[in-house]
């Protein structure tokens, strides 16, 4: 398969998307989730840009190491390095060249919700998928930000994008009669705010990632959750390279 080239002179094409997987709190798994659901996506024929916009280049070191390791292994998709979301005007102009391509573009946010160019996605894009668990800690960030996103979107006088809650690494035996009840109680508020999506169970396999490739043992564990995003994001119609 070969992969997307971000080309900026091509002719304008309509119908891509932009989507973000973001949240400030950190070890939620938003790295993590943002490329095993591009390994998935590669498995099935999309065509997309993976982004690393998070100060730390996880991914871009990442896929440097494998590609060291690995000279044989067919690169799925292209990882490019973008670290200017401190200026506004450099990211709207990255959008604008984002929508003249024909294929779609996944971002890895940085954490940090300071940036002039971050808020700018948050507003433009197509979706964002936010990583979550149920601990305090997580809830307690995770709904600052989600303010931070519909204040952001009210001032530019846009919709909120669609929203997909990604529960990560959840211990399904975890949590007494009161725990459940909240964690149930959280999935009805960001019910009613997105899609909760399927969980994904707690486990080594999900931490032994790769850019390059997705394992039968990883695909079985995330394939409810990333089925579920990928028609809530595409759309049953979505048509895949045969």
């Amino acid at each position: 398969m070969s992969i997307a080239t971000f080309d900026y002179d091509k002719p304008q094409k309509s119908g891509n998307k932009i989507f973000v997987f973001a949240n400030q709190k950190g070890g939620v798994g938003k790295t993590t989730n943002c490329v095993m659901f591009a390994d998935f996506l590669a498995d099935l024929g999309h065509r997309f840009v993976l982004f690393d916009a998070d100060p730390q280049q996880s991914i871009v070191k990442k896929r440097k190491q494998e590609r060291e390791e690995h000279p044989d292994i067919e690169i799925p998709y292209q990882v490019v390095s973008y670290l200017e979301l401190d200026s506004l005007e450099s990211t709207m102009a990255l959008i604008s060249k984002m929508r003249n391509e024909d294929f779609d573009f996944f971002i890895d946010m940085p954490g940090s919700l300071h940036h002039q160019g971050s808020l700018a996605l948050f507003a433009n894009c197509d979706a964002i998928i936010v990583p979550f668990s149920y601990e305090n800690t997580c809830v307690n960030s995770t709904n600052p930000f989600l303010s931070v996103v519909a204040k952001t979107c009210k001032q530019a006088n846009k919709d909120v994008p669609p929203l997909f809650f990604l529960p990560n690494q959840i211990n399904r035996r975890w949590g007494n009669k009161k725990e459940l009840e909240a964690r149930e109680r959280l999935n009805e508020r960001y019910g009613s705010m997105g899609t909760v999506l399927p969980m994904i169970p707690a486990g080594v396999e999900m931490q032994r990632y790769s850019s390059l490739y997705i394992t039968p043992r990883q695909l079985e564990i995330v394939r409810p959750c990333y089925t579920a995003l990928r028609e809530g994001l595409f759309g049953e119609s979505k048509k895949v390279a045969p």
